[in-house]
């Protein structure tokens, strides 16, 4: 065995997820419509872990949804690894994320998703599967498959230090309303673990923990006339240790609802973009640099 090529990939490994990697930008190519306010009130966004986008579109209800609703075919996560896509899709920016791949400390002060909603009087919870406060408040620790890197609003203070904790839940409670959808908050982040999400089972069974949870509220008239159903990777399949060459960083990204038109999009949107359709779709302004230079995703709306 070649002990010091061992080494060096080893190390790179280890630098990669000390450190987060910026995608960057990609081509502003394709028409561009602008945003129309859809009739939904509410917002469902499902986010899925490391996967290209052809692997996702080969799986079968995840290549059903994409059929079924808007998909983009040049969507883009914004850096590498997990933990800084997921605050930008959810806070604008990611700059002060300085590990990627370990929880935030000391808790973040500035304003997220859920600030504007809450601002807006609007409603708003995580469903995290897996999810186990320590104690009153909303604090947590990784546990099992659970992890907290991968809940962002978990790190923030005023989420963390909430009592009683209002804003995160385990995913059961998401089971609970499936046959009361009608009381979801008007956005809802829904989080598998990590046995759920293809980060460390095979993709087919996130699909199958997708289809088994979402297709029968799929089929509801009512939950796609009042919902608008998202789906998301954080990043796509890119190793560690090639997070720095990785010019592309393409992810699957479908759009469900009965204000959507289905069809496949050839636009170039990323995580920014999609985080400034959520901030139009409830009348909320940009929050940080990220948010504030993206454009609302246009020309799928009925």
């Amino acid at each position: 065995m070649n002990y010091k090529l061992w080494f060096v990939l080893v190390l790179q490994v280890m630098l990669a997820g000390c450190a987060t990697v910026n995608t960057g930008t990609h081509g502003r190519v394709g028409e561009y419509v602008d945003f129309k306010k859809p009739k939904a009130q509410k917002v469902v966004l499902v986010v899925l872990e490391n996967t290209n986008t052809k692997d996702a579109l080969n799986q079968p209800f995840l290549g059903k949804l994409a059929k079924t609703g808007a998909y983009f075919s040049n969507y883009y996560a914004v850096a590498h690894p997990s933990q800084p896509n997921y605050f930008a899709l959810l806070t604008g920016r990611f700059d002060d994320i300085k590990n990627g791949d370990k929880p935030v400390t000391p808790p973040l002060t500035r304003p997220h998703l859920g600030t504007l909603l809450t601002e807006k009087s609007l409603s708003w919870k995580v469903f995290a599967e897996g999810y186990k406060p320590k104690g009153h408040s909303c604090e947590a620790d990784d546990n099992g498959a659970f992890v907290l890197k991968h809940v962002p609003f978990l790190s923030f203070y005023d989420v963390q230090r909430e009592v009683p904790c209002t804003h995160v839940a385990d995913f059961d409670r998401f089971l609970f309303t499936k046959d009361h959808f009608q009381d979801l908050p008007n956005f809802s982040l829904v989080i598998p673990n990590l046995n759920h999400d293809a980060h460390d089972q095979p993709l087919w069974d996130a699909d199958d923990w997708l289809k088994e949870n979402f297709a029968e509220l799929l089929e509801i008239s009512k939950f796609k006339s009042d919902v608008i159903f998202i789906v998301t990777f954080d990043e796509n399949g890119t190793k560690p240790w090639n997070y720095k060459s990785d010019k592309d960083n393409r992810v699957y990204t479908v759009i469900l609802g009965d204000d959507i038109k289905p069809e496949t999009y050839p636009a170039v949107y990323n995580h920014y973009d999609l985080l400034r359709t959520i901030e139009e779709i409830f009348g909320l302004k940009p929050m940080a640099e990220g948010d504030g230079a993206a454009r609302a995703i246009g020309g799928i709306w009925k």
